[in-house]
């Protein structure tokens, strides 16, 4: 039974699993998952759908942490996520190739959209150093003048250019 769900979910293009298929260290194995590694499973349109979904999910959530602060780790983890999906759908769109890690992230970006990896950079500097902000919100008039505010607009960008490239081009 979960084998055939894990087929289905392979089948349907589903990113989680297909990254895992990919990229993953298989930890144990009855001998399942050596026989899948070769079975040609391919990212379909349904990946990109649900990359843009859990880009705009992670975008929508870090942008309530911004107005309703709660979580400054939490702010920027939904940022890194939502640039890094939005990244891998536009990616996937162009090249048909799945990517993992930032490493490969960046590498892609630079060649494709250089536009965005000083934003990703940006975002993910923030991540690995969110402690330096603690709960200290600015209280300024405009998103751009603050501080945690500017992350956002940066994360933005990748929804717009998703928005663009990807949703505009199915």
């Amino acid at each position: 039974e979960k084998q055939r769900a894990v087929l289905r979910l392979l089948e349907e293009g589903n990113p989680v699993d297909l990254i895992a298929l990919r990229f993953g260290r298989v930890l144990f194995d009855d001998g399942f998952l050596k026989g899948l590694r070769g079975g040609g499973y391919k990212p379909t349109q349904r990946t990109i759908e649900r990359w843009v979904h859990t880009a705009s999910f992670g975008l929508s959530s870090a942008a309530n942490n911004y107005s309703l602060p709660a979580c400054i780790c939490c702010y920027f983890r939904d940022l890194h996520h939502s640039a890094r999906d939005f990244s891998r759908a536009m990616i996937l769109k162009k090249k048909n190739e799945l990517v993992e890690g930032n490493t490969m992230v960046i590498e892609h970006l630079t060649s494709l959209y250089p536009e965005l990896v000083e934003d990703y950079r940006f975002i993910l500097n923030g991540r690995r150093n969110y402690q330096d902000f603690e709960p200290r919100y600015l209280k300024t008039r405009k998103i751009e003048e603050n501080e945690l505010g500017k992350y956002l607009l940066a994360g933005e960008n990748f929804a717009k250019m998703a928005d663009y490239l990807v949703v505009g081009e199915s």
